[in-house]
């Protein structure tokens, strides 16, 4: 047995051996999947705001505009497609990102996110029909009594 020398073996000496051009498409390959990864892990860390949003501050932003109070909603359905799915990762290659764990509470904080938007959501909408409600009532006796009086006060003809 000889003596315990560690040998290294290195392929630096191949590289003198391609051309310049021999591993710009490699490399092009490789920094494709590194984007997709960055965008996809982007995609998740989106979703890290909705711990450090307040509550109180977007639903003074909405005010009381029932349209943007439905685009956020919609929003909030198309958004959740993302990580509404039965799969638990994804692959991009030789890399792979198991999301389970985030998405179980992911989903969780969203499913509050969005109780509370509707409900809050519902208050609104519910005070609007009770004004438009309102509204159109006051109309009805306002044309009304202007009806009676018309037929009370006007010339009378025989």
């Amino acid at each position: 047995m000889q003596g315990s020398v560690s040998t290294e073996t290195t392929y630096t000496s191949l590289l003198t051996h391609f051309s310049d051009d021999t591993l710009q498409r490699p490399f092009a390959l490789i920094e494709a999947k590194v984007q997709q990864l960055r965008e996809y892990v982007a995609k998740w860390l989106q979703f890290q705001s909705l711990w450090d949003l307040e509550a109180e501050y977007v639903f003074n932003r909405l005010g009381d505009s029932l349209a943007h109070w439905q685009q956020l909603l919609t929003e909030i359905k198309k958004a959740r497609a993302t990580f509404d799915t039965s799969e638990t990762q994804k692959s991009f290659g030789v890399c792979a990102i198991d999301y389970e764990q985030v998405q179980a509470r992911v989903n969780a904080k969203y499913d509050a996110w969005q109780r509370d938007i509707l409900s809050r959501f519902g208050v609104k909408l519910g005070n609007a029909m009770k004004e438009m409600h309102a509204s159109i009532l006051k109309a009805r006796n306002d044309l009304e009594h202007q009806s009676i009086e018309g037929l009370v006060g006007g010339p009378r003809r025989f």
